[in-house]
């Protein structure tokens, strides 16, 4: 009896369960791949929202340190003022600013248009005298995108500081122009005192990615 064909079937088959078990080996492998890499992407999300999060805590600090900033030069000049009008003017300054601030960290803006909003409305609370005006000229179809918090509070912070260093003496004007050129924002401020000496500030703002917020 020949054997041959016997022991080729034999053979046949014992590559078959080799290839069926190296097959599932290598199935194991790729799942165990697509295993670790979702976790690894899971742990780099968590460490990008952590990330987001210190920034942000970082951005509320700084929000902090400015306000304390200016209510203490409020009230050293309230102390070194004499006319009670002009104490009962500063008192009220001081609590405007106090509100704004706790406003402002208790209610972040979400997106770009509520930012800038948040901008205008910060202009507009620093023009005291009844004759001031605000020249607020922003660029039309800017988009509406996503801020993170950090994001949104930076913006907002860079801004107040520079009101902080133009609005130092009382003025007639003040303009905001706001322009886009490819990702990124240009404020352009200008204040105007009472004796018509314009000052000129530029803060400048990338905006972020469409797709990912960032």
């Amino acid at each position: 009896m020949d054997i041959a064909p016997l022991a080729l079937l034999v053979l046949f088959f014992i590559a078959c369960i080799l290839w069926w078990r190296e097959r599932m080996r290598a199935q194991h492998l790729l799942r165990e791949q697509h295993r670790r890499n979702a976790e690894l992407m899971r742990t780099t999300e968590r460490c990008e929202s952590l990330a987001r999060l210190h920034r942000s805590a970082e951005e509320r600090e700084r929000l902090y340190a400015d306000g304390h900033a200016a209510i203490r030069a409020q009230l050293e000049n309230l102390l070194a003022s004499g006319p009670v009008a002009a104490q009962a003017d500063l008192a009220r300054t001081l609590l405007q600013h106090l509100d704004a601030t706790a406003a402002l960290i208790d209610d972040v803006p979400r997106t770009l248009s509520e930012t800038l909003q948040a901008v205008r409305s910060e202009a507009t609370r620093r023009l005291t005298t009844p004759a001031a005006r605000l020249d607020w000229d922003c660029a039309e179809n800017l988009p509406d995108l996503p801020l993170a918090p950090d994001q949104a509070l930076r913006l907002l912070r860079r801004v107040r500081e520079t009101l902080d260093e133009l609005l130092e003496d009382q003025g007639q004007a003040l303009c905001i122009r706001i322009d886009r050129t490819g990702a990124k924002l240009t404020f352009e401020i200008t204040h105007e005192n009472a004796t018509h000496v314009p000052r000129e500030a530029i803060v400048r703002f990338a905006l972020p990615r469409a797709d990912t917020g960032a």
